[in-house]
């Protein structure tokens, strides 16, 4: 991927938010169409019942993973057009200069795109990431959260050191609840012993 370097995740946010704000208000003009281009909200009337239901995290979870895929394809194909056009760059004779301009710009609003769709993927990879930690309940003692490659080639959102420390933790959770309870029943437990004993001996 020529010119376009997303490896620095500071740099990329950057990238990512200044495209945002460039491809909805410069290089992007505002095609108009009802079906297509116009985006869809909920009915204010439905939104109460909305926030009362009982969502499916994983079937969420699983719906931006899905929207996630589509947003790459998306970006890939920008940078496919970017790289199809800077190598046309060197080779194409323009009757003006202000054909050779926009062209140039054409080139750079391809660029600018194919940021702005993976960084609009991982921004969606990470409001998944967030309804997961929420569904989790993760421990107090579960502080990193990295990404690990699977067998299939994609990407899980939690390490397996992550796992492995947060099986261990709600482990120790469940040791310290039940020992918690343990003694509370023990004290329940003696003071109604020791309480028919004082009434036996009266």
């Amino acid at each position: 991927m020529n010119n376009i370097d997303i490896t620095n995740d500071q740099e990329f946010n950057q990238q990512s938010n200044t495209t945002r704000a460039q491809v909805e208000a410069l290089t992007i003009q505002r095609y108009n169409h009802e079906i297509w281009t116009k985006a869809e909200q909920i009915n204010k009337e439905f939104v109460p019942d909305l926030k009362n239901w009982k969502v499916d995290a994983y079937q969420l979870v699983s719906t931006i993973h899905k929207i996630t895929e589509t947003t790459r394809l998306q970006a890939r194909a920008s940078t496919e057009i970017y790289e199809q056009l800077q190598y046309l760059q060197s080779k194409a004779a323009f009757i003006s200069e202000k054909d050779s301009e926009i062209f140039n710009n054409t080139i750079e609003q391809a660029q600018r795109l194919s940021i702005f769709g993976f960084g609009s993927a991982k921004q969606q990879e990470r409001e998944a990431k967030e309804v997961s930690l929420k569904a989790l309940k993760l421990p107090a003692s579960i502080k990193h959260l990295e990404y690990t490659a699977e067998d299939d080639g994609k990407t899980n959102s939690f390490n397996r050191d992550f796992v492995e420390q947060l099986q261990k933790a709600r482990f120790e959770d469940k040791v310290l609840r039940d020992a918690s309870s343990f003694r509370r029943g023990s004290f329940n437990t003696n003071r109604g012993f020791s309480g028919s004993r004082g009434r036996g001996g009266s």
